[in-house]
């Protein structure tokens, strides 16, 4: 396993501290896991919630479904194509998401840890200050995204995911909390992800997760008619 351009000694607590993190996270038994419904809120930043149902299939396909207002929404991504029908839209058909809408959708849940499809090309950055607290930081980057990581010094946990792409001449990014982790069976969850951005802020509070129920693949798509 390698982590990018460090030294030995650095590789060596590098792999230490990953281990420890997917063996806190469950990650073994994540990897045996295909799909995921959660029942769970979306919280706005007044502090108003909105029931919603979120299902998410490997390896990138993402469907968030509920009720704003009494209206019933979705979001939803088939990993290369995200779409959205929702009331506080102009149109009531399913249109394209904006870059930022898609960005978000497609990071408000993992199954399992965000960093175990990067691990073979994660750099270690070791202890480093972000938010005013001490975390170990990791780095993943490619010529279409950055992802910077940091976990716990002691817990080993996830609790922040910083994302940044780059569409066009237009940067984007994203900051990920997670908060009060809850464990399943040996399985790690967060029980809410609160994501920002400069023009943007949604949380998603996870209320019940159920493993494995499968979900077809036409759900993810844009409907065409």
């Amino acid at each position: 396993m390698t982590f990018g351009v460090i030294n030995l000694a650095e590789a060596q607590n590098a792999s230490e501290v990953l281990s420890r993190h997917f063996e806190e996270s469950g990650q073994q038994m994540w990897d045996q896991i295909q799909s995921v419904v959660v029942d769970g809120r979306w919280v706005t930043k007044e502090y108003k919630a909105y029931t919603m149902r979120l299902t998410c299939k490997q390896p990138d396909k993402m469907r968030i479904e509920g009720f704003w207002q009494q209206k019933k929404y979705i979001e939803a991504t088939n990993g290369q194509v995200s779409w959205i029908v929702a009331p506080w839209k102009e149109s009531n058909t399913p249109e394209p998401m904006t870059d930022l809408e898609a960005l978000v959708l497609a990071n408000a849940y993992s199954i399992g840890s965000p960093l175990n499809r990067y691990q073979k090309d994660l750099q270690f950055d070791s202890l480093v200050s972000f938010k005013g607290e001490e975390y170990l930081k990791f780095t993943f980057e490619s010529a279409e995204v950055k992802k910077e990581f940091y976990l716990g010094p002691e817990d080993y946990r996830l609790y922040w995911e910083v994302i940044e792409t780059q569409t066009g001449i237009k940067t984007l990014s994203i900051e990920k909390l997670f908060e009060k982790y809850k464990s399943y069976n040996g399985l790690l969850v967060p029980a809410a992800v609160r994501i920002f951005s400069k023009k943007y802020e949604r949380e998603f509070v996870f209320d019940d997760i159920t493993l494995g129920a499968g979900a077809a693949n036409k759900i993810f798509e844009l409907p065409t008619n």
